[in-house]
C-alpha cells in the first residue's frame, strides 16, 4: 500500500510553502517528543477490542506495558523479558493499584514503590460483587499512569494518559489518550511533561504539512524513516527518506485522520503528530 514520490517535488513544495497550518483543532505533540505516541484509542470489554500495547523502545514486537479490559476488571500487564517494565502504584494482598496520577506529578527513581508482574494483578479497576468500582482509576478522566521500562542496566521514566469508565459489572473501557518516555537514561520526568534531549534538536525542526491527499515535509534531518497510522494503530505507508524535503502521496487512503511517525535514522529521535487526509 505504500506510494512515495519525490518527482517534482520543487514544485509541490512550493504548492505548499504557503500553508502554514496543519488542520485546525486536531492536538499533536510538539516536536521536541521523545518516545511518544498520540493514541486516543478505546478498548471496551463490550466489543472485540479488549486490549492494547504500547511498544516504546524500537518497536521491536516486545511491547513494554498491555493494557486490558474485560466485564469486570481493566488492568495493565508489564514485560518481564525484554525491556522489563513496571507501574508506580501501591499494593494490598497480592494484588498491586497503579496510581491516577495528576499533572505535575513526580515520576523517577525516588519513587519506590514500582511494581512489575511478579504480582498478581495490577488492577485499575474491577466490579466487586456489589457492582461497586474499587481501585484508583473509577471513572477517572485524563490522568496519568506512571511508567519505566529497562534497557540493559538503564531505566527510562514516562507516563500514559488514561481515562478509564466503569460499567456495573456489564462492561469496562479504557482510553489510552497517550504516552511518553523519556529517552534519556535514568531522568526523571512529571506526569504530563515531555523532555528535549541535544539528539532530538534536529528533528525538532521537522514541518509536517498535509492538504488533499498529500503530506508536505521541510527541514528534514540527512536520513528520515516514516511511517503513517490509522487511528486503530494499523501502519499504512513506511519509507526512507534522503532529502530535507519530501511528499508522501496518499492518494490509496480514505479521507480521515491519520498519525504519521518520523525518526532521525541517526539519532533514533521521533516525532509524531495527528494530520487529517
Amino acid at each position: 500500500m505504500k506510494k512515495t514520490t519525490s518527482k517534482d517535488l520543487s514544485k509541490k513544495l512550493k504548492r505548499y510553502s504557503a500553508l502554514t497550518i496543519a488542520v485546525s483543532g486536531i492536538a499533536n505533540l510538539n516536536a521536541q517528543d521523545g518516545w511518544s505516541g498520540i493514541i486516543d484509542y478505546t478498548i471496551d470489554s463490550s466489543t472485540s477490542n479488549r486490549n492494547y500495547a504500547i511498544d516504546a523502545y524500537g518497536s521491536d514486537g516486545n511491547p513494554e506495558f498491555s493494557f486490558y479490559v474485560n466485564a469486570s476488571f481493566a488492568w495493565v500487564l508489564t514485560s518481564n523479558t525484554i525491556n522489563t517494565g513496571s507501574i508506580l502504584g501501591s499494593s494490598s494482598l497480592g494484588f498491586a493499584y497503579p496510581y491516577a496520577l495528576t499533572s505535575g506529578q513526580s515520576i523517577n527513581n525516588a519513587q519506590i514503590t514500582w511494581f512489575s508482574n511478579s504480582i498478581s494483578y495490577q488492577s485499575l479497576m474491577y466490579i466487586n460483587s456489589s457492582s461497586s468500582c474499587v481501585a484508583n482509576w473509577c471513572g477517572v478522566s485524563s490522568q496519568f499512569l506512571g511508567l519505566r521500562f529497562h534497557v540493559g542496566s538503564d531505566l527510562h521514566y514516562g507516563w500514559a494518559r488514561i481515562s478509564a469508565s466503569p460499567n456495573g459489572g456489564v462492561a469496562n473501557t479504557l482510553t489510552i489518550h497517550e504516552y511518553y518516555f523519556n529517552p534519556t537514561a535514568n531522568e526523571g520526568v512529571e506526569a504530563g511533561q515531555f523532555a528535549l534531549g541535544i539528539e532530538e534538536e534536529t528533528i525538532s525542526k521537522t514541518k509536517i504539512i498535509a492538504l488533499n491527499k498529500t503530506i508536505a515535509l521541510y527541514n528534514l534531518p540527512d536520513q528520515t524513516n516514516y511511517r503513517v497510522f490509522n487511528m486503530s494503530g494499523q501502519q499504512i505507508l513506511d519509507g526512507k527518506i534522503q532529502n530535507e524535503a519530501y511528499v508522501i502521496e496518499a492518494n490509496t487512503l480514505a479521507n480521515g485522520i491519520y498519525i504519521i511517525e518520523l525518526q532521525d535514522n541517526d539519532t533514533k529521535a521521533l516525532i509524531r503528530k495527528k494530520i487529517a487526509l
